[in-house]
């Protein structure tokens, strides 16, 4: 009875840091949309592939990928495009 208990417990509290995680991530992208997305910073190289693991491992469209990170599914396109091109080292090597 007291492993239930302390297992619910758990539960409660993760329940609870994943709604606090939720309006955390509401506040900052409703900060960032009230910015041109041509005046957005600019997600770094290693952010980009990050962004695309995510991607995959979620199995979000193009859209869905955009939408969540405040860019344009051709944005999204771009990067996949210069990954299948050029390889890993293109997407994340830095400009010179």
């Amino acid at each position: 009875m007291n492993r239930e208990l302390r297992q619910q417990a758990e539960e409660d509290r993760l329940r609870q840091e994943i709604q606090l995680l939720r309006e955390e991530i509401r506040i900052k992208d409703a900060r960032m949309e009230q910015i041109d997305a041509h005046r957005r910073p600019h997600y770094p190289p290693t952010t980009r592939l990050a962004i695309l693991e995510l991607r995959a491992a979620r199995g979000w469209t193009l859209a869905q990928t955009a939408r969540i990170f405040l860019v344009s599914p051709l944005t999204i396109a771009s990067w996949m495009g210069r990954l299948d091109e050029e390889g890993l080292d293109a997407l994340v090597r830095l400009p010179e």
